[in-house]
């Protein structure tokens, strides 16, 4: 006589079933960090503003005025090699200087966050740039803007 011999695995549905929540519970997980990664980006392009203030002050010591636009402080000699782009588009951002007198600038980001929900909102917000020329139009709250 023949003893039987027991085998225990997992059968294909057990397997299945498995892999499926498993998907089903990373897919969760990816949704919810979308709006830290949002966030993040948002974070980021504050921090680079807050860098290019410092480059446009340089180059104002330097020149007694504010450039024309971003990319003549890269050839300005105060230490610039790169200017920081967007982390959602890579585009540039956006550049305003007072046309009068070439005193006074405005930079600007598109945030991801809605306004509600911005942890920006305190931001100082130009909503009128009459006297500026250059990319920033105006400064509504889905904008983080800063002035001088």
């Amino acid at each position: 006589m023949r003893s039987r011999t027991s085998r225990k695995a997992f059968t294909l549905i057990e397997v299945l079933i498995v892999v499926s929540i498993i998907g089903l519970l990373a897919s969760m997980v990816l949704v919810g960090l979308g709006g830290f990664r949002s966030r993040g980006r948002d974070t980021r392009r504050v921090s680079d503003l807050k860098s290019l203030q410092n480059g446009l002050e340089l180059y104002y010591a330097r020149n007694n005025s504010y450039p024309n636009t971003l990319t003549d402080l890269l050839t300005a000699g105060i230490g610039i090699t790169k200017l920081p782009t967007d982390p959602g588009t890579g585009g540039d951002y956006l550049y305003s200087y007072r046309t009068a007198d070439k005193q006074g600038y405005v930079l600007a980001a598109k945030l991801d966050a809605s306004a509600g929900d911005s942890i920006f909102a305190d931001s100082n917000q130009e909503t009128v740039v009459g006297d500026y020329t250059g990319t920033v139009t105006s400064c509504t709250p889905s904008y983080y803007c800063v002035s001088f």
